[in-house]
């Protein structure tokens, strides 16, 4: 029997956790999908970027506009950053553009044809100096993750032949055209695709365009664009996103002796998750190259020092 990962197991726990009556009519499970989606945001994912461990990591690549230098950071960037920005070369080899002053400027030859360093301004990207020529680059970022949804608001896959994908259901309003997300039915649960569109509907049968469905399966789930009956984290960090729901719960319903017991629980399991999750290679240390000047191409484990 396949087990459950989704927003059903999330509000089961939580009521069992938090010593809900099955009858209670407080928060409905929307709701509680709600508080799911917003601790998800505010406490875990923090605490799992916290880690630098290089969760939630996804990158675009794109060309550049002669004579343009601003470029938009993704709307799906956690916080409207990124993480770093890369000139890929024709041989694939990337090279690291560093991040640099905007009054630094000045110190760039307006000649070169491409960009030598970057810096932030508002939600953009600008380049140092304007590219003359098209160069492509890399963009890293931490993706944002989907919103949760119930189950109903998604559908699991039965079976993929051809393009033809059969789903448990199909929620009413998809259709012809509709965007949606793809979504890991087992640990990690990553959204492995994003955008992908609906060419034609036939009850529980959705028809998708080969190229789109090459690494779905049978389990995966699909939900709208932007959407996840599955939380896109670690699975040993879903106790610690109950917990942080069970602590609101207790707040809500003011019972403050019992939230600060809880809450003091979180913070235990918090540690614990950290103590998981770092290092995610147990057996290396991180290590950084020197890229040119004299230490040329050296690698030192990310602890060692010069001085």
């Amino acid at each position: 029997m396949a087990i459950d990962y989704t927003t059903t197991y999330l509000v089961e726990s939580l009521k069992r956790k938090a010593s809900f009556p099955s009858s209670q009519s407080l928060f409905t499970d929307l709701e509680l999908i709600s508080f799911f989606s917003e601790e998800l945001r505010i406490t875990v994912v923090p605490l799992i970027i916290k880690a630098r461990e290089e969760f939630f990591v996804e990158s675009v690549d794109f060309s550049t506009v002669t004579n343009q230098a601003q470029y938009d950071i993704p709307s799906a960037a956690i916080g409207a950053r990124i993480r770093d920005l890369l000139n890929v070369q024709p041989t694939g080899a990337l090279i690291r553009i560093p991040r640099m002053a905007p009054e630094d400027f000045s110190n760039f030859n307006s000649n070169w044809q491409q960009p030598s360093g970057f810096y932030i301004e508002s939600n953009k990207i600008v380049l140092i100096p304007t590219p003359t020529r098209v160069v492509n680059l890399r963009l890293t970022y931490f993706h944002r993750r989907n919103q949760l949804v119930p189950v109903a608001q998604a559908g699991q896959v039965l079976n993929v032949v051809g393009t033809l994908v059969t789903l448990s259901s199909v929620p009413d309003d998809w259709a012809a055209q509709t965007e949606v997300d793809f979504v890991m039915g087992e640990p990690n649960f990553d959204v492995f695709k994003r955008s992908a569109v609906i060419q034609a509907r036939a009850g529980f049968d959705l028809t998708f365009l080969s190229a789109d469905i090459t690494d779905l399966a049978a389990g995966d789930w699909i939900s709208l664009e932007g959407e996840t009956p599955i939380p896109a984290i670690p699975l040993e960090a879903f106790d610690v996103l109950i917990q942080a729901v069970v602590v609101r719960i207790l707040l809500a319903l003011n019972l403050q002796g019992a939230a600060k017991n809880e809450f003091q629980l979180l913070q235990e399991m918090k540690n614990d998750l950290l103590s998981i999750i770092v290092p995610r290679v147990e057996a290396q240390p991180k290590s950084f190259t020197a890229m040119g000047g004299i230490l040329g191409s050296m690698t030192f484990p990310h602890n060692w020092s010069l001085w």
